[in-house]
């Protein structure tokens, strides 16, 4: 996948069908008028119907509506991948390179499209095919490329991570590991992903990644930066440290599906009990808190619906809750909240992820929220 493309001279995406039975072509609807005026001789116009611009926009919404393979996974790297793309549109023809993005119309409206275009497409082009970076960082590219990933739609949802593999080869560096979506030498910062807000909550999808993977729940992910933007440096005496880790693919591709996926944390966990809240958010929903031993209650943002209502079910049995203190900045500080599978091993699962932003006095306030001695966590 990531050769093929990577190596084309050019791709022709089809870019207006719903599938491969449409074809490139569509019938672009033209009026002729003939004027005549005295004896002179009849001119003819011909002109064209108004055509729908082509924004580049990568989320589903109206304006994507005349361009269905825009909303399809697998479309999004091979899209990535290609250093030249014409697409054919709905009333036009679109040309994309590393460099820039033209179409027939001329649309003059294009400064917030090229804003969007760049950060979304052009960057991460240049990264993928040049190594150059711009603006971003290659962390950042590759969080903004699974933010876009995670609004598009999939056949088969065992394709989570195969949609993406060839755009993770190409972003590999050496010496670094892929680890079910994450890359170890980012590993706290990749760990601090949450789905988007105003996205209901779902249960897990059949089991295609583990639960600390983003790859493990069905919606879109939030933008990068809600808890996880690194603004300050991290205190590293603080933060949690990865110790061990263990995938198992189900082929010899690291970067497709997985069978099981295990990491290791060293870190500072401290054991809470779960609040819920029916109601409380102004759109009517059930929010969930923990509440640690001194008391204090932080809001968690819920990766998944199935374990929070088997936690809160009647006759539920009590299960250990556990807070992972992730990392600390100077103004920020965010956790992973775990749950102890019911099994005989000492075995964790992600539920939520919880942060706070305007720490006055982070040193003295961390240590009433968790104790000083680290503990090893195992999150499956």
């Amino acid at each position: 996948m990531s050769t093929v493309y990577h190596n084309a001279l050019i791709t022709i995406s089809a870019t207006s069908s719903k599938s491969g039975e449409e074809g490139l072509f569509r019938k672009w609807p033209d009026h002729e008028i003939r004027i005549r005026s005295g004896d002179e001789k009849a001119s003819t116009f011909i002109f064209s119907d108004h055509r729908q611009h082509f924004t580049g926009q990568l989320q589903p919404d109206e304006r994507t509506k005349p361009y269905p393979l825009l909303n399809r996974a697998w479309a999004y790297q091979e899209r990535l991948l290609s250093p030249r793309v014409l697409h054919f549109g709905d009333s036009e023809l679109i040309f994309e390179c590393m460099e820039e993005l033209r179409c027939e119309c001329r649309d003059d409206r294009t400064a917030s499209t090229q804003i969007i275009w760049t950060k979304f497409i052009k960057e991460p082009k240049l990264y993928l095919l040049s190594r150059t970076l711009l603006r971003q960082t290659a962390g950042e590219i590759w969080k903004s490329m699974l933010r876009q990933h995670s609004w598009l739609q999939l056949t088969y949802p065992s394709d989570k991570l195969v949609t993406l593999a060839g755009l993770a080869k190409q972003l590999a560096e050496p010496g670094d590991q892929y680890l079910a979506g994450l890359w170890k030498s980012r590993i706290l910062e990749d760990l601090t992903w949450q789905r988007a807000t105003h996205f209901d909550v779902h249960p897990r999808p059949e089991w295609r990644a583990p639960s600390w993977s983003w790859a493990s729940i069905e919606a879109p992910l939030a933008p990068a930066g809600d808890f996880s933007r690194i603004e300050t440096p991290m205190r590293h005496a603080v933060s949690a440290q990865l110790i061990d880790y263990k995938i198992v693919p189900k082929t010899a591709d690291e970067y497709g599906e997985l069978r099981s996926g295990t990491i290791r944390l060293l870190a500072h966990c401290a054991s809470v009990t779960w609040v819920e809240e029916s109601g409380e958010c102004e759109c009517g929903r059930t929010e969930y808190s923990v509440v640690f031993p001194n008391g204090q209650e932080r809001r968690v943002k819920t990766d998944a619906i199935d374990e929070i209502t088997s936690m809160h079910s009647t006759g539920a049995v009590p299960v250990e809750t556990v807070c992972v203190l992730i990392s600390e900045h100077q103004d920020r500080r965010t956790s992973l909240v775990l749950r102890r599978l019911k099994s005989e091993k000492e075995d964790f699962q992600r539920v939520g992820i919880t942060g706070e932003i305007g720490i006055e006095d982070p040193m003295e306030d961390v240590w009433n929220l968790f104790p000083r001695e680290k503990r090893i966590v195992t999150i499956v």
